[in-house]
């Protein structure tokens, strides 16, 4: 059964779409909100039957909403014009998009607070919006959400990033064209392999038509002023008032947290997000690598913590039981 979608309107006339999936079984108490993360849409978190940790949730009784953040899979441009034309950064979408969302399922609901969920930058908009606004969250678990000020990442990825730049200047409207970076970059030789060579996931962990599925539905070129936010945070050029500013706040998050990572994730590593939770101080803070050193059966990577052939088995009833534990 295919989730109700409806549209979230923004302050600056966007329509989010918010995919509503309602619960089986026992209702839980809290309702819970999925985010997506860079470059992405919907599918890394709902693809099909089996690999949707949205689906799973709701057959866990929770009434699940997953959004698309502005510029994203079904998501409306003001006025339907053509999305390239706008530009955002993380600003917008952890003060203004989020919060619309969060207010949107609370409303929906009857809630008063939310469980969140978010892979990669996903996660990140939940710890943003901890330090603002605790009140409307239950609890957050993240996977593959790093601390930017701490992302050490390897000499190929930063090669791709820098490429990423230079070329974004030459698409208009300035896109960091995702597509184009991966087979110029000159690694990949097929259109499935374009999302793995050990850097967006790990191909040994995950299907073929998985990945085919991925690189042909569920990437998205970046606007310019948020790769260059994200390179400029990671270079140290930073302002106590910038989109990242809230990583200095971390401490002040009182929610339960459970913070995943992937072994074998070289865009957001171990260690990054190791960092962002020694920076956590709240009662309740969990963290877990996701990696054969713990029993697990790969070294999972970026994305295959989600869409990887074991993830229904070991990582989705992880999060789930983290729910259900503080719901």
């Amino acid at each position: 059964m295919l989730p109700e979608t409806t549209y979230v309107p923004t302050s600056d006339g966007w329509r989010l779409a918010l995919h509503h999936f309602p619960p089986r079984g026992e209702r839980r108490r809290h309702p819970v909100l999925m985010v997506h993360g860079l470059g992405a849409n919907r599918l890394n978190i709902d693809l099909d039957e089996r690999y949707s940790i949205a689906r799973a949730a709701r057959n866990r009784g929770y009434d699940v909403f997953l959004l698309e953040l502005r510029g994203a899979g079904l998501s409306i441009s003001p006025g339907g014009q053509d999305r390239t034309q706008f530009q955002w950064g993380f600003g917008e979408y952890a003060l203004i998009d989020l919060p619309a969302a969060v207010q949107a399922v609370l409303g929906a609901t009857g809630a008063t607070k939310l469980h969140g969920f978010g892979h990669s930058m996903g996660g990140m908009l939940w710890y943003a919006l901890a330090t603002k606004r605790p009140q409307a969250l239950r609890s957050i678990c993240t996977l593959a959400s790093p601390l930017i000020g701490e992302l050490d990442l390897g000499a190929r990825e930063r090669r791709l990033l820098g490429l990423a730049r230079r070329l974004a200047p030459q698409v208009s409207p300035r896109r960091v064209p995702i597509r184009r970076v991966m087979g110029v970059a000159g690694h990949f030789v097929s259109v499935g392999s374009k999302l793995v060579d050990g850097i967006l996931l790990n191909a040994a962990n995950t299907e073929p038509e998985v990945m085919a599925r991925m690189a042909r539905e569920a990437i998205a070129d970046i606007p310019l002023k948020l790769v260059l936010e994200i390179t400029q945070h990671m270079s140290n050029v930073r302002s106590p008032e910038g989109p990242f500013a809230y990583e200095q706040e971390l401490h002040r998050i009182d929610v339960p947290i459970y913070a995943m990572a992937g072994s074998g994730d070289r865009v957001a590593p171990p260690t990054s997000v190791q960092a962002l939770v020694q920076r956590l101080s709240g009662p309740f803070v969990r963290h877990r690598e996701m990696g054969r050193r713990f029993g697990d059966s790969a070294d999972y990577g970026h994305a295959d913590i989600l869409v990887g052939r074991p993830a229904p088995e070991e990582v989705f009833p992880l999060v789930l039981d983290f729910f259900d534990e503080v719901d």
